[in-house]
């Protein structure tokens, strides 16, 4: 009985987890280029469809982003 109650227990939090990392996918994917006040580029970021997140470089100020919807 007590087996049952914590394989039960046990499923209970796996699902939980699972629904709130599905949750917390985004629904686009970005990409950021940073640039200094010359206009250079100094960094980067990517963020996926998977959640994921790569960063490089500075973060500034001046920046563009584009995304892509995630299917």
């Amino acid at each position: 009985m007590k087996k049952n109650k914590v394989i039960g227990t046990s499923l209970v939090v796996i699902v939980s987890l699972a629904a709130a990392f599905a949750y917390a996918r985004p629904s686009q994917s970005v990409r950021t280029t940073y640039y200094d006040s010359k206009g250079k580029v100094v960094g980067g970021s990517y963020t996926s469809c998977g959640g994921g997140i790569s960063k490089w470089g500075k973060q500034t100020a001046q920046y563009s982003s584009e995304s892509d919807p995630c299917f």
